[in-house]
């Protein structure tokens, strides 16, 4: 992710004039992050602990399904931004007024 990142920084840096692409790609690599961030990560240490319940308990609760269901759908949620980015690095069409 790192060397992705810098590479994408580095795209940035060396053209003067900034391709549509490159601006898709850096808007989904901003939505990636923030997504990330604000959704995925504080609900990590939540789902931990209702998953260490669930084994002392010997049973998933209710709340740990809740809380799972919508960590997947977040997760889900990052392919589309995801593939937006990687088509956008690999074919870099030319997009909107630039054609």
């Amino acid at each position: 992710m790192g060397l992705k990142v810098f590479a994408d920084l580095y795209l940035y840096r060396t053209y003067e004039i900034k391709p549509n692409w490159l601006k898709v790609k850096l808007a989904m690599m901003a939505f990636l992050a923030i997504n990330a961030f604000i959704f995925l990560v504080p609900m990590m240490p939540e789902l931990r602990q209702l998953a260490f319940l669930s084994i002392k308990n010997s049973t998933l609760s209710e709340e740990f399904f809740t809380k799972f269901a919508i960590e997947e759908i977040v997760g889900v949620s990052n392919s589309i931004p995801l593939l937006i980015e990687i088509l956008m690095g690999s074919f870099r069409p030319k997009l909107f007024k630039e054609r």
